[in-house]
């Protein structure tokens, strides 16, 4: 989003010098922005002129008493303001006003490790547009989470993430690029996952040595059921469903404990089952 930078310039108009009136130029500190960028500025002084031109120090000139100008380059400009009145001139210098820094670029990649499927590794592909870079952080949620250009996570939940990436130059502008990732690994947990909260749905006949039910309670919705075994490994059931009553055989499981997650449209929990000889 680009951002107007307001210039006031006081004038007096009369038998003046610059070096009689460069005191009256507000603010009273150089424009810095990082990367292209609007500057709007302002002549303040109540009498109206009978000619005016601004020189932006581009090569961009205007006529307008308050013209708002673009810079597209970086590079330090000094402004200059001409102006008549009563055939009296008086010209306004203000030396190296406005500073156009380099903005970074903050992008990354984000690719599979073949040697741990539950892991993802994050590669900054940033550009800083300077000499270097000040810092590549990491972010996600609230917390710092990486200082390094690359870095792999490890996830224990399935579920939906947002990462970001925050980057700053040795010029000091910063640039960010947030995406959200959706974790999807058979072998993990769903995010926000209750544990053992039925919340009215029934499970039953639990113990159990063949079939096994599942009646969501009235007014939610299931979207999704998975049984896993003790090492987290999805098990494949073939189940029916039958409006908010699940139903599965696990007649050829073996015995022992199990969990059932269960994602309905209000809330996810999982809850133990355990298969009887």
């Amino acid at each position: 989003m680009k951002t107007l930078f307001l210039v006031a310039l006081t004038m007096f108009i009369g038998q003046t010098t610059f070096a009689q009136v460069n005191h009256d130029f507000s603010p009273n500190r150089n424009i810095l922005s990082c990367g292209p960028n609007n500057v709007y500025f302002v002549y303040n002084k109540a009498v109206t002129p009978d000619l005016i031109k601004w020189d932006f120090g581009d090569g961009g000139t205007s006529t307008q008493i308050n013209p708002v100008h673009y810079y597209s380059n970086t590079g330090v400009y000094t402004v200059k303001l001409y102006i008549t009145k009563n055939n009296i001139c008086d010209t306004v210098i203000k030396q190296n006003f406005i500073t156009i820094l380099n903005k970074p670029e903050a992008n990354f990649d984000v690719v599979k490790i073949p040697t741990d499927p539950l892991s993802l590794e994050f590669k900054s592909t940033s550009v800083h547009h300077a000499n270097s870079f000040a810092y590549q952080n990491w972010i996600m949620g609230f917390d710092t989470i990486c200082k390094t250009p690359n870095m792999n996570l490890r996830f224990t939940r399935n579920g939906k993430y947002t990462i970001s990436l925050k980057v700053a130059n040795n010029e000091g502008c910063t640039d960010i690029k947030d995406t959200t990732i959706e974790v999807d690994f058979p072998e993990l947990e769903p995010v926000g996952l209750i544990e053992d909260v039925t919340n009215n749905h029934l499970i039953y006949p639990n113990p159990t040595n063949g079939g096994l039910n599942l009646n969501i309670a009235a007014g939610s919705k299931i979207i999704k059921v998975t049984l896993v075994d003790n090492n987290y490994k999805q098990i494949d059931v073939r189940p029916a469903f039958n409006g908010n009553l699940w139903t599965a055989d696990l007649s050829e499981l073996k015995q022992g404990i199990y969990q059932l997650w269960i994602e309905t449209d209000k809330e996810t929990y999982k809850a133990r089952v355990i298969i009887a000889p």
